[in-house]
């Protein structure tokens, strides 16, 4: 598990408290993401919604989201590149 965006930055401000968070981003292997989800479940998570990218869950006004993967080409210039087109 590696932890994404505002958890980790935050540390990176000379005030802390001004890198504002609204959730946790959490980069889990997709082969670990069933295992990661039942903890959050076993924790009192609810999943809220899914995309192709993450997972929300929230507990309360606790969100974390899990991700399996950083990028999504559909938000690179909103187009999704063939196999070909990569090379």
């Amino acid at each position: 598990v590696i932890v994404l965006k505002g958890l980790v930055v935050r540390d990176l401000y000379p005030r802390p408290e001004l890198r504002t968070m609204c959730d946790a981003d959490l980069l889990v292997h997709k082969e670990d993401l069933e295992k990661a989800e039942e903890i959050l479940k076993e924790l009192g998570y609810t999943l809220y919604e899914s995309s192709v990218m993450h997972h929300t869950y929230y507990k309360g006004n606790t969100v974390v989201e899990l991700h399996w993967v950083i990028t999504n080409e559909l938000y690179f210039d909103g187009i999704l590149q063939t196999e070909d087109q990569r090379g």
